[in-house]
């Protein structure tokens, strides 16, 4: 029986901001994703600061940094309707958020747009230093919510981090869109 459930932020609940940033602002950007996510990695480690991240990536793109960080406000969306569905199952699961990123990036938007109610956990990996799909910032967020793996079901719309969880014992689901995750819920007897 389910417990908790672990959500992913960036392209869960909110669009990937850096990524959306870079596509509109590149249109070469395929050929840029290899430093773009060696960017990523440093910031989701806490390895940079948001300045320095915003700085790399207003370089990487030929910017000024200012635009880089007008640019992703403007390409942020919050899934209004995962918002209502997250606050449905809080009434039945511990939830948590799980996200590569930086802790003062997510805090900022989770207060923007008043939706830090609705995680009873927030984990990111820039404040442990460790990023998915390692097992142990898995392990961490189970640990914080106080259930085991068998208890906890994840959603993460990267494919690498569901595998990756999956084969630690972590049920997961791919997410797609809010539709489908619900689809899925259902067929998983959660909702």
């Amino acid at each position: 029986m389910y417990k908790a459930i672990i959500f992913d932020f960036f392209g869960v609940f909110c669009t990937n901001l850096s990524l959306e940033w870079l596509k509109t602002t590149s249109p070469d950007y395929e050929k840029k994703l290899p430093e773009y996510l060696e960017i990523c990695q440093q910031n989701d480690a806490g390895k940079i600061t948001i300045d320095q991240f915003h700085e790399k990536l207003a370089n990487l793109a030929g910017v000024d940094a200012d635009d880089v960080i007008k640019g992703m406000q403007e390409a942020m969306i919050i899934d209004q309707n995962l918002v209502s569905l997250t606050r449905k199952l809080k009434k039945q699961y511990k939830i948590a958020l799980l996200s590569n990123a930086q802790s003062e990036t997510v805090l900022e938007i989770l207060d923007e747009h008043k939706i830090s109610d609705l995680f009873d956990v927030i984990v990111v990996s820039s404040d442990i230093g460790i990023i998915k799909p390692d097992r142990n910032i898995f392990e961490h967020t189970i640990s914080k919510l106080g259930c085991n793996i068998q208890e906890s079901i994840f959603i993460d719309d990267s494919a690498i981090n569901t595998q990756a969880a999956e084969k630690y014992g972590l049920r997961s689901i791919e997410y797609v869109d809010c539709p489908g995750l619900e689809t899925q819920l259902k067929s998983a007897e959660i909702i």
